[in-house]
């Protein structure tokens, strides 16, 4: 008897155990690995334009017609960044105080999947209204990480 007792609080306990996993929310793994990408063409990007004493700061934006400032945990990343890097805020976005700054927003839109080692990703570099320009990038899956490829300019605003 006490076996099957002991049995009913250990089904009992992986019955709970698995609804908490269920309804725990990660991120998913296309999530994660999109991130990754988008890391990848970010700091390729911000390593090319800190060569310019113009970039002083660098704001990062998620889409393109409604920007938003990505996650802490994304943003934990570019730790490292040898210029600052801080969200694109767009109820704090002044024209004249990214000007002032020196900051660029680079911000990334889409990620399309060509094969599991290649992807195009469009995103733009906003200075100023007159100032914008969109990209497309070919990023490649390289011993495990991503590495940013061939790049070309799509449009200018």
């Amino acid at each position: 008897m006490f076996w099957l007792s002991a049995n009913n609080h250990i089904l009992t306990a992986a019955v709970f155990l698995w609804i908490s996993i269920a309804t725990f929310s990660l991120p998913s793994p296309q999530l994660y690995e999109d991130q990754g990408i988008a890391e990848a063409l970010l700091k390729y990007e911000m390593h090319r334009l800190a060569a310019s004493p113009r970039w002083k700061v660098f704001y990062i934006a998620f889409g393109l017609t409604d920007p938003y400032a990505p996650d802490e945990m994304f943003m934990s990343r570019f730790g490292e960044s040898v210029l600052p890097v801080r969200k694109y805020q767009k109820k704090e976005f002044d024209v004249e105080r990214l000007k002032k700054e020196g900051g660029v927003v680079l911000g990334v839109y889409g990620i399309k999947h060509k094969s599991d080692a290649e992807v195009e990703v469009e995103w733009y570099r906003f200075v100023v209204p007159g100032e914008a320009e969109g990209y497309v990038c070919t990023v490649n899956r390289k011993y495990h990480q991503w590495v940013v490829g061939s790049c070309k300019g799509t449009w200018i605003s």
